[in-house]
């Protein structure tokens, strides 16, 4: 998911470049292609989750949420763009992107953390 959001970091960064018609096309290009890494790596994620005979339903529910909000993203993307304009829309990604990557590098490194190290609790019962 880390490398998905880097790539989609990078995409922004070339949007926020410049308005030439080739760091656009490759912008999207980058931002597309991290999209499709954090898409299928949390599809994997969210299968490893759960016991097989609920893998169905639980990804028949991810699919409906995904396409559910990438619906409503395409119709608030003309919207959002007009209101703020490229340049605060492209760096507010970033930020977005920067943000999530922190989130999920701490979430993921206290995770290996807490699993290699030997954690035992005592219980006193009374």
């Amino acid at each position: 998911m880390v490398a998905g959001l880097v790539t989609q970091l990078i995409g922004a960064l070339l949007l926020q470049r410049n308005m030439a018609i080739s760091s656009f096309n490759v912008g999207l290009i980058f931002v597309g292609i991290g999209w499709n890494f954090g898409y299928v790596a949390s599809s994997a994620l969210l299968m490893k989750s759960h016991k097989p005979e609920e893998k169905a339903k639980v990804h028949s529910i991810y699919e409906a949420i995904t396409m559910l909000s990438i619906t409503i993203s395409f119709f608030a993307a003309a919207f959002a763009e007009q209101s703020l304009g490229w340049k605060i829309l492209t760096g507010r990604l970033m930020a977005y992107y920067l943000v999530t990557a922190i989130v999920i590098l701490t979430i993921d490194t206290t995770f290996v953390f807490y699993k290699t190290r030997s954690i035992k609790l005592e219980i006193n019962e009374t």
